[in-house]
């Protein structure tokens, strides 16, 4: 899931970025596009009067270990202020990443955690453009080049190579049609937090009080397979988003612990998994309403797994639940049921954002 918000992020560098029509390529320069593509992302002007920007929608993630589709917002402010966030089934923040103007953080679960390199030269250089794309890029460290003409699926692109203050380059391709950055290629942090080859397509693009976003993105690695899909939904900017968002100690200022099992459902034991889960949640949230269970299927073709979620506050608390539960007979009866459906569950205690 890692890859999740350094994968997206990347998209920043071409989202407001489109180009008028061009002469010859021997006649136009990088300044140039980078005029049109601004003009007809909504103008110079409009750009410069985005002090913040609000995106929510929705993100599909595919892996090896199946498909899920979670809730997503990006947030951006200047200078060089941007954040991601997911949100698990539960409603709590289950994974962010962030850069405050001068050091970026991510988090998983509720727990902090620190960025790789790849990581933060990735999300750095997202920071300086997510706003107005290339404008002033000089300023911003980046060196700009045009490559000629490309055609990609029988459209004609303007190719536009993008190298960041790191030295990390990729390639833009410009529809000279439409004059949107329909496509992105260059190396992006992968789940691991290592540099890999990536593709980003985007599309459905939509002018919003004078700002043209693309609504739908697509990630692709080396070998062709769908990474990721994002829907935007919601695009508002100027919305007054305070600093504070941006810094990872405010963020977790109200913690506690979650209280996570999830058990591996095995081969044609499905139906038989999702009525121990419906009998087990039931049965405890009407004997032990406190803790307000919570039971998701993950979908992983046929069948996937069965997680658990139960917020607390301090250990002695998960320790007191889990003494009434395992002491229960009737719920004791309810666990007996499973065997031969699940492996071995897996439990975890994480600190988690509510």
């Amino acid at each position: 899931m890692k890859k999740l918000i350094a994968l997206i992020l990347c998209c920043g560098v071409g989202f407001l970025i489109s180009c008028q029509q061009q002469t010859t390529a021997e006649q136009t320069t990088v300044d140039d596009v980078v005029y049109m593509m601004t003009e007809a992302s909504g103008g110079a002007e409009a750009l410069a009067a985005l002090t913040d920007q609000v995106i929510s929608g929705e993100m599909t993630v595919h892996s090896s270990e199946g498909t899920m589709t979670l809730p997503m917002t990006m947030t951006a402010k200047r200078p060089n202020k941007i954040r991601w966030d997911m949100y698990g089934p539960e409603g709590s923040i289950a994974y962010s990443r962030c850069f405050d103007g001068k050091a970026g953080w991510g988090m998983e679960m509720g727990q902090r955690k620190d960025l790789t390199e790849a990581e933060l030269q990735e999300i750095e250089s997202t920071a300086a453009t997510f706003l107005d794309g290339n404008l002033n890029y000089q300023d911003k460290g980046f060196v700009l080049a045009l490559l000629g003409d490309e055609v990609i699926d029988e459209q004609n692109y303007t190719v536009l190579q993008i190298t960041d203050k790191h030295g990390n380059v990729s390639k833009s391709y410009i529809n000279t049609e439409t004059h949107f950055t329909e496509r992105e290629s260059r190396n992006m942090a992968n789940d691991a937090g290592e540099w890999e080859p990536m593709t980003i397509i985007l599309k459905d693009f939509k002018r919003v009080d004078g700002i043209t976003f693309p609504h739908h993105m697509t990630q692709y690695n080396a070998t062709g397979e769908m990474v990721w899909e994002m829907i935007v939904k919601e695009f508002k900017y100027n919305t007054g988003v305070d600093d504070a968002y941006f810094i990872a100690e405010v963020v977790s200022e109200k913690t506690g612990l979650k209280l996570h099992s999830s058990m591996v459902i095995h081969e044609g034991q499905l139906e038989r998994a999702l009525k121990f889960a419906k009998e087990s949640m039931e049965y405890t949230n009407k004997n032990f309403p406190e803790r307000n269970l919570q039971v998701y299927r993950e979908v992983v073709g046929e069948g996937g797994k069965i997680h658990w979620f139960a917020d607390f506050k301090y250990q002695e608390e998960i320790d007191e639940y889990w003494q009434k539960v395992s002491t229960d007979t009737v719920y004791s009866e309810i666990l007996a049921t499973a065997e031969g459906i699940f492996e071995e569950p897996v439990i975890v205690i994480m600190q988690s954002v509510y």
